[in-house]
């Protein structure tokens, strides 16, 4: 039987000293809770997409909001993926000095995932150096930038990672990472993959595309017509009431 993953996310949150303050509640083999005055944290593991999640409740309004999800599987997955996992889980409940800001998750209708900040989470498993950034960018946008997120950071460390990487089996796992993504994902990730990350790879680095899934060098195709058009940016939402409302408790407590 093979390493259970969850548990260990489990287990690093549970001894993280941000937490020991915290009431921590296992809830069933695949699920947790952590709760505060105003807001439970839930995490929850879905075996049959292989993703963990993270997701904070309201105690008063019972207001849910998604905050992160990553793919967890316990045949392909590492305890170092584990132990990124926990992290970023321990920062979005716990913090710093800002607020955690809620991120909606959404699906389409094939019920895949559908989100930018799934996508990048992904990347960070390759690329460590995002993570960072990712949590700079929770914690200053309602809703995650996507596109602008992906171009202005996933793209460089691809491109770099392309020129400089000469194990062929490594750029291979991530080729092998960008069409599986594709084909399980919903339209937000097929666009950014495409049209964000395949049409921005460096003119050197395309011979990348080579060892992509024919689904998605046939998508790559049909987009390269967009190469170089100007889209409409992103808004960037104000913070509702409930994202207030986790600032000020967040800071009531670090107090």
């Amino acid at each position: 039987m093979g390493k259970n993953y969850f548990e260990v996310i489990y287990e690093e949150i549970l001894k993280n000293e941000k937490m020991k303050k915290l009431k921590t509640e296992k809830t069933s083999e695949t699920s947790f809770k952590i709760v505060k005055e105003d807001l439970t944290y839930e995490i929850l593991y879905n075996e049959k997409e292989k993703k963990v999640s993270l997701k904070a409740i309201s105690n008063e309004t019972k207001e849910e909001k998604n905050i992160s999800s990553w793919l967890l599987d316990n045949k392909n997955s590492t305890q170092k993926d584990a132990k990124l996992i926990a992290e970023d889980f321990i920062e979005s409940i716990a913090g710093k000095t800002k607020t955690v800001i809620n991120q909606i998750k959404k699906k389409d209708s094939s019920g895949n995932n559908n989100s930018g900040l799934f996508f990048a989470n992904r990347m960070a498993t390759f690329f460590p150096e995002l993570k960072e950034k990712i949590q700079n960018e929770k914690e200053t946008y309602e809703s995650f930038r996507e596109a602008t997120f992906a171009k202005e950071f996933i793209l460089p460390s691809i491109n770099n990672y392309i020129k400089t990487e000469t194990n062929k089996s490594k750029l291979n796992k991530l080729s092998k990472t960008l069409s599986e993504l594709y084909k399980t994902s919903g339209l937000n990730i097929r666009s950014i993959i495409t049209m964000v990350i395949l049409n921005g790879l460096d003119s050197e680095n395309i011979k990348f595309s080579e060892s992509l899934s024919d689904e998605l060098k046939s998508a790559w195709e049909h987009a390269k017509k967009y190469k170089g058009k100007k889209v409409k940016p992103e808004k960037v939402k104000k913070p509702s009431l409930f994202v207030k409302a986790m600032k000020a408790q967040q800071l009531q407590n670090q107090q």
